[in-house]
Formats: structure tokens, sequence, C-alpha cells
């Protein structure tokens, strides 16, 4: 599945708008290093991909355009959730 940032993927047509989809993904360390922080961000960003792509498939999607990341909430003791949303497209 194609998933970009952009209103339109590079050499192919819309044919269809199917709605749109988010992805949510959440991951907590209590303590430690950078690099453990910085893989619990990772680890949510890889859920809510997972989730994005599923509810695209869902919908027979060829790829989501317009991708948008927010982080609605990072604590301060290494909470953190990510929120994917884009649009679900059929390609030509």
């Amino acid at each position: 599945m194609i998933i970009t940032t952009t209103d339109s993927v590079a050499g192919r047509e819309i044919h269809e708008y199917l709605g749109v989809v988010t992805g949510t993904g959440f991951a907590y360390t209590l303590r430690g290093s950078g690099e453990k922080k910085a893989a619990a961000a990772l680890k949510a960003r890889g859920q809510a991909l997972d989730m994005l792509r599923e509810e695209a498939a869902g919908l027979r999607a060829d790829a989501i355009i317009g991708l948008r990341v927010s982080h609605p909430y990072t604590g301060a003791i290494g909470n953190f959730a990510i929120m994917l949303t884009g649009t679900a497209v059929r390609l030509v």
C-alpha cells in the first residue's frame, strides 16, 4: 500500500476517494535512556501504521494520501501517543 503525505500519487490517477482513515499507537517506558524512549516512540508509530493500513485495506484502498501526524499526548515520564490520519483512495 502506498502511503504519502502529498495529496496525489506521482504517475497515478485517483479513481475514488474512500474516506478518512486513522491509526493510533501508544507506548510507555517508565525510565531509561534516550534510546529506550526512542524505541518506545517507534513502537507507537508502528502500531499506528498497522492500524492505518488495516483500516484502509478494509476499504480496499490502493493508497493513503495526505497523511498527517500528530502527537496528542506525550507524558513527562515516557508515555508516547501518535495519531496518523489520511485519505484512503483507489487508484486507476
